[in-house]
C-alpha cells in the first residue's frame, strides 16, 4: 500500500473558509442588530458590540491568512518517514512560491493528481530542465547521483531517464518504498502546488523547521 498525506485537503480547507466567512457574517449581524435596535442596556450593548467587532476582524484576518499565507496540515501515512510521521501537524507556507519557484529538496504540499479532494506532501527531487532517472534505488539528476540524507531507504524500483518538463516537478516521498508519487503517476504540474511545508508544530517534541536540503548534493 502506498501512503499519501495530509488529511487536510482541498475539501476540508473549503469548509474552513466557509466557517470563517459564516463567523464573520454572524459577528457583523450582531453588530448591526445592536447598533439599530435597543435590545439591551447601553453598557451591555457597547460591550457586546466591541466583542462582535473583534470577532469579525479576527475572522477576516484568519481567512486572509489561510487563503494567501499559510495553512495547517495533518500528515496521514508513512510516505514521508523519517522526516514527517503519521499524525504530525505542519505549517504550509503558501506565500513563498509567489516569490520564487520550488527548489530541489523542498517539502511541498499539493493537490493530489489522483485524488482531487486531498492534498499530498512530498519532496521535490527534480525541477524543470533536470534529466532524472531512478536506477538501483539511486535518484540520478543530470548524470549525477543525488545524496539524500533524509531518505528512509533506497527503493527496489527503477525508472528510465526523462526530462522534467517546463512548469512541472518530479516529487518523491522520503519513504521511497511506500509512497504514491511521481514514480507512479508522473510529473507534477507546478500549478497544483499549494506551498512549502516549513514547520512542524505538533507534537511539541518534534517542533522545528522542516529541512529542505537545498543546494548541490551530488556524488559521482
Amino acid at each position: 500500500m502506498h501512503a499519501a498525506a495530509p488529511v487536510l485537503g482541498a475539501f476540508t480547507m473549503e469548509i474552513v473558509h466557509y466557517k470563517l466567512l459564516g463567523l464573520a457574517a454572524f459577528m457583523l449581524c450582531i453588530r448591526v442588530t445592536l447598533t439599530y435596535f435597543d435590545l439591551l442596556p447601553p453598557k451591555a450593548r457597547h460591550t457586546i458590540r466591541d466583542y462582535a467587532d473583534a470577532g469579525a476582524i479576527a475572522s477576516v484576518v484568519a481567512l486572509i491568512l489561510i487563503t494567501f499565507v499559510f495553512q495547517v496540515s495533518r500528515v496521514e501515512g508513512d510516505s514521508m518517514l523519517p522526516t514527517l510521521e503519521d499524525g504530525q501537524y505542519t505549517v504550509v507556507n503558501k506565500l513563498i512560491y509567489r516569490l520564487h519557484p520550488p527548489q530541489r529538496g523542498d517539502v511541498i504540499v499539493f493537490r493530489a493528481p489522483d485524488e482531487p479532494d486531498r492534498d499530498y506532501i512530498k519532496r521535490v527531487v527534480g525541477v524543470p530542465g533536470d534529466k532524472i532517472e531512478i536506477r538501483s534505488g539511486w535518484v540520478i539528476i543530470n548524470d549525477l547521483k543525488l545524496r539524500e540524507p533524509y531518505e528512509m531507504g533506497r527503493p527496489d524500483y527503477s525508472r528510465p531517464p526523462e526530462k522534467v518538463k517546463p512548469g512541472h516537478l518530479f516529487v518523491l516521498g522520503d519513504n521511497r518504498q511506500n509512497s504514491s508519487d511521481s514514480h507512479l503517476w508522473g510529473q507534477l504540474p507546478i500549478g497544483r502546488v499549494r506551498g512549502k511545508a516549513s514547520l512542524r508544530i505538533w507534537p511539541f517534541s518534534r517542533f522545528g523547521l522542516i529541512p529542505s536540503f537545498s543546494g548541490r548534493r551530488f556524488t559521482v
